[in-house]
């Protein structure tokens, strides 16, 4: 069984360091938030910063990323610095603003 314990911290280091949230890698491999946050930390992963602030990168390389070398949003948001999830986001509103008047 440890082989098994030390082969999901082993991914959950990998889907961190791919951009995805704790809680989102806590949903994929079944366990609490709080344990992959213990766990990756014991691991030697330094934790990204929480709660909202400005991400220092252009919007025009989020979308480079994913249209030009079709990246998934964790990809895209660990290149980046950001969750999946929020390069998605800065994506869809930078799309938004282009097909308003």
């Amino acid at each position: 069984m440890p082989y098994s314990v030390r082969w999901d911290v082993e991914r959950g280091v990998r889907l961190y360091q791919d951009g995805w949230t704790l809680r989102e890698i806590a949903a994929e491999l079944g366990i609490a938030w709080p344990t992959v946050r213990t766990q990756l930390k014991r691991a030697g992963v330094t934790m990204r910063g929480t709660g909202t602030h400005s991400f220092d990168v252009s919007t025009e390389e989020i979308i480079r990323l994913r249209d030009e070398e079709r990246l998934t949003w964790p990809q895209v948001g660990g290149r980046v610095g950001m969750t999946g999830p929020g390069a998605q986001a800065r994506y869809r509103r930078a799309h938004l603003e282009k097909s308003s008047p």
